[in-house]
């Protein structure tokens, strides 16, 4: 039975689409490409609405008029009611505000010098934004939704494949945006789809690889490698703990997540990450990689977690607390 595959730049990442079908039809390789010219198109008007670093990015226009009311588009809309449940679901642990740390530190975008401040608790005690009606909303801080956007778009490019395709037409699908990847049913030959891990060490190798099953799944990575440069003769990297208002400091590289949907995901990613221990709770499904390159991993991951690299340190369970 046919796949067909798709591949573009994006976000700062590249978006790799794969589509297989359970049949053969007349006009089916047309109706694909037309899917694909549509996914393409929805994530460059999702970066036009979402990326801090475009000037006339509906985002920036948004930063620029901290403290006033302002009309948002239905898109925005909908990215910042997903935000403000995911501030809420982690309990500030991830905080879109930190755009003022990042820029302090030294990781350029988009944003007024006057905003940025100094330290992680000046905003903590303050609502995230606030809503005059459904699509007006005034920020209180500037943003930066580099956090949860990529998350975003994957489910939303997930969404416009479903509103396409029938899932009796579908045997599955596959969206990879960078690391943060949802796959839907299975592959045309039948066989479960199978995500690798990247080996945070040597990250054009593959430290540990998780089978998926047929029900939409999300799969998302946070590490320490991907965004990382000098400040003041000091590394830095862009997870930042919003508590301490700098980046955080552990021996995690890395972190991968299973769940439902992206965007809450690459959340859960970021919570791990920054070592809360109230998120080891015994239904969250992830696996982290220390830099003794230890793997440790929750017991429901235990099934799906199929290899790993014998070049691991040690592998074990993380137990709940």
């Amino acid at each position: 039975m046919p796949f067909f595959t798709e591949s573009y730049q994006a976000m700062n990442s590249t978006f790799s689409i794969r589509v297989d079908f359970s049949y053969a039809k007349e006009q089916l390789e047309n109706q694909v490409k037309s899917l694909f010219e549509r996914l393409r198109l929805s994530t460059e008007t999702l970066e036009q609405c979402l990326s801090r670093f475009r000037k006339d990015s509906e985002l920036s226009y948004l930063n620029a008029h901290v403290g006033e009311a302002v009309r948002v588009s239905k898109l925005m809309a909908s990215v910042l009611k997903k935000t403000q449940e995911a501030y809420e679901w982690s309990q500030g642990l991830f905080d879109p505000r930190v755009i003022r740390i990042l820029q302090t530190i030294g990781y350029e975008g988009v944003l007024e010098t006057g905003y940025i401040e100094q330290g992680g608790d000046g905003q903590r005690d303050k609502p995230l934004f606030l809503w005059h009606d459904e699509h007006v909303i005034e920020l209180i801080a500037p943003i930066d939704l580099g956090g949860i956007g990529k998350g975003y778009t994957v489910d939303y490019l997930a969404n416009l494949v479903l509103q396409t395709f029938s899932t009796d037409e579908l045997s599955g699908f596959l969206i990879n945006a960078g690391g943060d990847v949802l796959l839907y049913g299975s592959q045309e030959n039948g066989e479960p789809w199978t995500v690798g891990v990247e080996n945070p060490f040597s990250p054009k190798e593959i430290f540990a690889a998780i089978r998926v099953a047929e029900e939409m799944s999300a799969v998302c990575t946070s590490s320490k490698w991907r965004r990382k440069w000098q400040h003041e003769g000091r590394e830095m990297h862009h997870l930042i703990d919003p508590r301490t208002g700098a980046p955080v400091h552990s021996e995690v590289m890395s972190v991968t997540a299973l769940g439902t949907e992206a965007a809450m995901t690459e959340i859960l990613t970021k919570m791990v990450f920054i070592g809360d221990e109230a998120w080891r709770d015994e239904q969250a499904r992830y696996l982290v990689i220390d830099a003794s390159k230890g793997l440790m991993y929750t017991p429901p991951l235990a099934e799906q977690l199929i290899w790993v690299t014998p070049d691991a340190s040690r592998v074990q369970p993380l137990k709940a607390t």
